[in-house]
């Protein structure tokens, strides 16, 4: 038997019977947006609303829902978080709309599951991570905004071989967070982010390994990149504006990364600190440094290759091993402080040009 009611409201007050279908024209209203179809069970699946006659309407759907199937007014006043919820226990992929969405506790992504942005907004005041993954997941089109600097909009420490496009992250303690046994050295895939105003953009914290990001650009951030884990690699990004620019510190099994084809200026404390590594060897390839310093302290095996760096100087700190190589220290020369803090240093310079 199929029914039709205009609202959820209504959905609850039939005497349905287990089995039965009913297609609601809408959540607070008929033709509010949120037309979609219900089977009548006497178990929740996830999805469900519980009927006055104690039985439960399930959402019916076919690969994806719509987030407003659920109740979510994306009011940018009302808190949707149950209603977000609900949505990802169907284990499909959800679909949002152009909207403001509050969201105050943690929501959990189920392996393979997407979310569909479609430009919406997702607002907290809370110090919580927002979404955090499990593995295989697709996160696209969407902002994400706190009130304060405080909490993580996207945690992946317990995923691999997720997918991140055209990503907004404003005002947060982490805009992304990276950490996991390497397993089978397989990592994620982070795509047009953009990082503004946290107190880090992107934290690839112990064993947060393979992990590839394209077209990011960081800025007004305390730290844009901190990277704990190993094999990190970031390609033709922006980096611009921070207190530090790049971070990159010991681990359990650290640093072997690659930065390349990224712009680094404008940043007020440092543009590069490289700072007691296990592993070393990381490589910064093709980059265009202006206005900030480098500082190698306790490394080896950090190398830098044609690039252009403009307006800085280079700490080194009882550093071995590391190499400035076909680099042009344009317009202003480059300052070298080989032995800082009475430290001994051995680096490299060969084939550059502007260095005092």
């Amino acid at each position: 038997m199929q029914l039709e009611v205009n609202t959820v409201v209504e959905l609850k007050k039939l005497n349905l019977s287990k089995g039965d279908i009913v297609k609601v024209l809408g959540y607070y209203s008929n033709y509010d947006g949120a037309e979609h179809k219900r089977i009548i069970s006497d178990t929740d699946n996830g999805s469900g609303i519980k009927l006055d006659n104690g039985l439960y309407g399930n959402i019916i759907c076919d690969g994806e829902v719509k987030i407003s199937w659920f109740g979510a007014k994306g009011d940018g006043v009302t808190d949707d978080t149950e209603a977000f919820k609900k949505a990802f226990n169907t284990k499909v992929t959800v679909n949002l709309s152009r909207k403001n969405y509050i969201i105050n506790s943690t929501l959990f992504l189920n392996k393979y599951q997407v979310l569909k942005g479609n430009g919406a907004v997702i607002s907290t005041n809370s110090d919580v991570v927002i979404i955090k993954c499990s593995d295989n997941n697709i996160i696209e089109n969407l902002f994400f905004e706190n009130s304060q600097v405080q909490g993580t909009a996207i945690d992946f420490t317990q995923g691999f071989n997720n997918m991140i496009n055209n990503i907004q992250i404003k005002n947060y303690k982490k805009g992304l967070l990276f950490g996991r046994s390497v397993g089978n050295h397989s990592g994620n895939q982070i795509t047009n982010l953009f990082a503004n105003k946290c107190e880090v953009g992107i934290y690839v914290d112990v064993r947060g390994e393979f992990s590839t990001f394209t077209n990011c650009t960081l800025s007004e951030n305390q730290i844009a990149l901190k990277i704990i884990g190993g094999n990190t690699h970031f390609v033709g990004g922006n980096i611009c504006n921070n207190e530090i620019g790049v971070e990159i510190g010991k681990g359990e099994n650290d640093a072997h990364g690659l930065i390349a084809a990224t712009s680094i200026k404008h940043n007020t404390k440092y543009a590069i600190v490289v700072d007691s590594p296990n592993v070393g060897e990381f490589l910064f390839e093709g980059i265009s440094l202006y206005y900030g310093d480098i500082y190698l302290k306790d490394c080896k095996g950090i190398y830098f290759s044609n690039s252009t760096i403009d307006t800085a100087n280079v700490f080194e700190e009882n550093v071995t091993e590391c190499k400035f190589k076909d680099i042009n220290f344009f317009n202003k020369p480059i300052k070298n402080i080989p032995n800082y803090n009475n430290s001994v240093s051995s680096v490299l310079y060969e084939n550059v040009r502007g260095k005092e």
